[in-house]
C-alpha cells in the first residue's frame, strides 16, 4: 500500500506525518493531473528553516513501494506532488 505524507519545512523528526495508507488506485486516480518529483530517500523542504510544532504543513509527499508501481510511479520511493496542499488533498479524498 501506498503511504500519503504531510510534510512542513525543516529538519527533524516533526516535520512529516502519515496521513493515509491508500490502495493502488487511489493514487493513481488522485495525482494523476499533478506534476510529480521523484526521491528515493524521504525528501526535505527548505531543511535550514527551523522546526517548530506549530508549523503549518506544506507539502504532499506520497511512498510508493514495488507493490504500487504503475506508469505513473514507475520507481519504488517517494514521490513529491507539486501544486497540491495538505488542504486540497483532504477535499479531494473526502470528495470520493
Amino acid at each position: 500500500m501506498a503511504t500519503v505524507y504531510f510534510v512542513r519545512d525543516g529538519r527533524g523528526k516533526n516535520r512529516a506525518k502519515s496521513v493515509i495508507e491508500t490502495s493502488k488506485s487511489q493514487p493513481l486516480a488522485t495525482f494523476e493531473r499533478y506534476k510529480t518529483t521523484f526521491s528515493p530517500v524521504f525528501p526535505y523542504f527548505n531543511d535550514t528553516t527551523p522546526l517548530e510544532d506549530f508549523t503549518k504543513y506544506r507539502y504532499v509527499v506520497i511512498e510508493i513501494t514495488k507493490e504500487d508501481i504503475s506508469p505513473k510511479f514507475s520507481v519504488p520511493g517517494f514521490y513529491i506532488i507539486h501544486n497540491l496542499s495538505p488542504d486540497e488533498y483532504t477535499i479531494l479524498i473526502s470528495d470520493k
